[in-house]
């Protein structure tokens, strides 16, 4: 359930990190604004991120964001398995 786990998201670095970078702090309301289930700031603190419930509506967040500030905004999607991204062959390349 993407709601839940939109409410649900958590990071303790975050909240030392909102302290002194209030443009963070607007970047995840404005992705809330625009539909996502829920906002964070990634593990390490380089990225902000908003998870959405449907593809159109991130669709439209992606084009408000770019509008709106100077921030590097990229849409993505999950994938079920590596075999999405990479051909077959590849996956069964040996490592050593």
């Amino acid at each position: 359930d993407i709601k839940l786990l939109g409410a649900n998201l958590y990071n303790d670095l975050e909240r030392v990190v909102l302290q002194d970078h209030a443009v963070i702090q607007t970047l995840k309301e404005d992705l809330l604004l625009s539909g996502a289930a829920g906002s964070l700031l990634s593990g390490s603190g380089s990225a902000v991120y908003g998870i959405f419930e449907d593809p159109k509506t991130a669709q439209e967040a992606d084009f408000s964001l770019l509008k709106k500030e100077s921030w590097d905004v990229f849409l993505t999607e999950t994938i079920d398995s590596l075999a999405q991204l990479f051909p077959e062959e590849m996956l069964d390349y040996p490592l050593s």
